[in-house]
């Protein structure tokens, strides 16, 4: 993809996510295996990475918990291991409207997370790639705060209406300008999101009647920075 491509997954979806914990984690694909909407596996498994940015004030992540209707989630994104060179890099920013959200991909120009994380970095990053003036304006108030990586498996359901990802092996890192620490890890978590367009969602009731999971709001991003930098939701209120 070119710097000055962009996707644009126009139609708002829904995402329903839920957190699997304890002996369950192990019986997660053979669940979906038997489900009877008849979910079948679609792609390789890969692992994903991703850098967050957010403002000093940590506005996205304070959105997420105080669960405000109108948010925007930035990050970048690629996918291979999270200290790699790579050339397919995305600046993502996932948009949520209520109940509901969407992504808006931009490609970005080659980085290597080995460099350090800092915001000289991802400015150095945005400066070499093609992106719109009110974005950079966007990119310019925020600064990098978090890094994490997980294997993801892709499934699909036999009407190509709905779709869920797994993640497993999760890892948070501190956003510092020396590069990689050791990671804070979570091996006991399981991440299973069920995405689908707006039309199906009375369908959708059928579908996660089916998981014996528990339903969560949590995110990756707000449990990364409890986990690597101690923040206490409790002093967020």
């Amino acid at each position: 993809m070119a710097s000055s491509e962009v996707s644009d997954e126009s139609s708002f979806r829904y995402e329903r996510k839920f957190l699997v914990t304890g002996p369950a984690t192990n019986l997660v694909d053979s669940i979906l295996n038997r489900h009877p909407s008849f979910f079948r596996e679609i792609f390789q498994k890969r692992q994903v990475s991703n850098i967050y940015l957010d403002s000093p004030t940590l506005k996205s992540m304070r959105d997420n918990i105080d669960g405000n209707k109108n948010r925007t989630k930035t990050r970048i994104r690629w996918y291979g291991p999270i200290d790699a060179q790579t050339n397919k890099v995305a600046l993502e920013l996932k948009i949520k409207r209520g109940l509901v959200g969407k992504k808006v991909s931009f490609a970005l120009a080659p980085m290597a997370s080995r460099e350090g994380c800092s915001t000289q970095v991802t400015d150095r990053l945005f400066a070499a790639s093609q992106l719109p003036d009110n974005l950079r304006l966007h990119l310019s108030l925020l600064r990098p705060t978090l890094l994490n990586s997980y294997t993801r498996r892709y499934y699909l359901s036999a009407d190509g209406h709905f779709r869920i990802t797994v993640d497993r092996e999760l890892r948070y890192y501190p956003a510092t300008p020396s590069g990689l620490s050791l990671p804070s890890q979570d091996r006991e978590t399981v991440v299973v999101e069920l995405k689908f367009d707006v039309e199906h969602s009375e369908e959708s009731d059928h579908i996660a009647s089916a998981f014996p999971f528990r339903l969560s709001r949590s995110s990756k991003y707000v449990t990364g920075m409890q986990m690597v930098h101690g923040i206490q939701l409790s002093g967020l209120a």
